[in-house]
């Protein structure tokens, strides 16, 4: 089934930007650095988006997405540490949809239809949001589990697992989850 990757990031920037490198169930999808984007600059505006259209297999029941962050900028000297690149894993969704531009179009809209207080969407994208779901774990394998509005410093990884149930794929901490894996290992259809 065809599905669109689309992340987004906020991120200050000290001296150099960050490297990010994406995988899904341990297949390179791409490598490339973290402009600076700060939100506080305009809230309407969008964050730097990137999008993936992706073809996975609808015979697996699990998958993986992993983001591979470096990011070693500070200005770390005798123990004191007062400046350094901060990144925020804005946007994060993994939607079934066939192009990249749906997808676009979705989350400018959300955006505009949260400014503007219009709960009226045509289409909940928050349903395929998946920062919620996803973890952070640093270079000192410390994790940190809700990344809503967290700014992160440093290198390490975001990973969020996923499951399918019927033809869709959601986050592993999805209330049905064990249920679904339980039902699919013993034969029965999602």
């Amino acid at each position: 089934m065809f599905y669109v990757l689309g992340l987004g990031f906020n991120c200050k920037i000290y001296k150099k930007n960050p490297n990010i490198r994406i995988f899904i169930n341990n297949l390179f999808i791409d490598d490339f650095e973290i402009n600076s984007f700060e939100e506080e600059q305009d809230k309407t505006i969008l964050p730097n988006l990137h999008f993936y259209e992706l073809n996975l297999s609808s015979s697996i029941l699990e998958h993986h997405i992993r983001l591979e962050i470096n990011n070693s900028d500070s200005n770390y000297n005798n123990s004191f540490m007062t400046h350094s690149t901060l990144l925020q894993l804005h946007t994060f969704y993994l939607v079934p949809l066939n192009n990249y531009r749906e997808l676009y179009n979705k989350i400018k809209d959300n955006i505009k239809n949260k400014t503007d207080n219009n709960k009226n969407l045509t289409l909940n994208i928050d349903f395929f949001d998946l920062l919620p779901y996803t973890n952070w774990v640093n270079e000192k394998n410390i994790t940190i589990k809700n990344l809503l509005n967290f700014n992160i410093g440093g290198s390490g990884v975001f990973t969020c697992n996923l499951f399918r149930q019927g033809q869709v794929l959601k986050p592993v901490s999805h209330p049905n989850y064990k249920e679904n894996i339980d039902k699919y290992k013993r034969g029965q259809v999602l």
